[in-house]
């Protein structure tokens, strides 16, 4: 779980941090006083990745106003916001904590109406491997003002994150949204029945006319959709389908902008739950789904067209019909 970090936690941050530095050599220098660098003065907000009330990973985002490094980014640092302090814990890596402190990060910089910049080590490689795995541009190099553990000469590299927009779908985006669906579907087809596949990619002009039914929405990176999401209001709440992103996609945090779309339309029309059917076999989106907060029901229906389908729902407590 992913959720804002709490003042009483920065002494099990720094222990988790010590750890990450004593197995990865990350801060490179350990600073004089961990407490404070976990929380700087231009500090806006920060999070941790917790399992079994155990912080797991760390992630921050701070201001670029009076970064020394701010001109590199090109941009102006009112409009940046820096994402900073991520580590996860040697024993946790390969469960995507990484990743979802990243999106979580990024995601709240893009609420603020700043744009996503970072800054990482030349020695750095699976940091570097997942920013551009998620989809980061590398806009500059510039030598690190001290040496590498080895004595040479340490490098920076300065990122950005890629422009990415959120907007409800017009029936112009159809096909687009027809080819999302096909593309982030198409590794798992053999595990449909073929009339259940069909059903979970339907054509542009089913998808268009969805658009009657409730919102669509799709995710915009540099202009082209990636990803989308759909709503439709029922007896039982509101109904979410037809969720995906483009496997080259994977990583951007797609699918919490998306659910952030959802969540907000639910609020503003007084849904007391969302709820969604998925199949067992796609545990990536499940992972996601659970990690928003939705849990597994025994409500149907439990079968599409052949292909098996449970039912999971996520009450919303804020809602003024909860």
């Amino acid at each position: 779980m992913i959720r804002a970090r709490r003042d009483d936690e920065i002494d099990a941050c720094v222990a988790l941090l010590a750890d990450v530095h004593a197995a990865d050599g990350y801060p490179l220098h350990w600073p004089a006083d961990a407490s404070r660098w976990l929380t700087p003065d231009s500090l806006l907000a920060a999070w941790v990745a917790e399992d079994e009330q155990t912080v797991l990973g760390h992630v921050a985002l701070c201001g670029a106003v009076g970064d020394a490094a701010a001109p590199l980014w090109a941009l102006p640092p009112e409009r940046l916001a820096v994402v900073a302090k991520l580590f996860v814990a040697s024993r946790a890596r390969g469960r995507g904590l990484g990743a979802a402190l990243l999106a979580t990060a990024r995601a709240a910089a893009r609420s603020r109406g700043l744009r996503p910049a970072l800054e990482v080590l030349d020695h750095d490689r699976g940091a570097l491997a997942l920013y551009e795995r998620t989809g980061w541009r590398r806009v500059a190099s510039a030598p690190a003002p001290w040496a590498s553990a080895d004595g040479g000469q340490a490098w920076l590299h300065y990122y950005l994150a890629p422009d990415v927009a959120v907007r409800l779908a017009a029936p112009g985006d159809a096909p687009a949204i027809a080819e999302v669906l096909r593309a982030a579907f198409a590794e798992y087809a053999a595990e449909y029945t073929s009339a259940a596949l069909a059903a979970t990619t339907p054509p542009s002009e089913v998808i268009a006319g969805r658009m009657d039914e409730g919102p669509v929405w799709v995710v915009l990176v540099d202009g082209a959709v990636v990803g989308t999401v759909a709503a439709a209001p029922r007896a039982q709440g509101l109904y979410v389908r037809s969720m995906a992103a483009l496997p080259a996609a994977r990583g951007l945090g797609v699918g919490r902008l998306l659910f952030a779309e959802v969540e907000r339309y639910a609020a503003e029309h007084g849904f007391a739950r969302l709820f969604l059917s998925t199949t067992p076999f796609l545990t990536r989106a499940i992972r996601l789904y659970e990690r928003l907060g939705f849990r597994r029901t025994d409500d149907g229906p439990h079968d599409l067209c052949g292909t098996q389908l449970f039912t999971m729902v996520k009450p919303l407590e804020s809602s003024p019909l909860a």
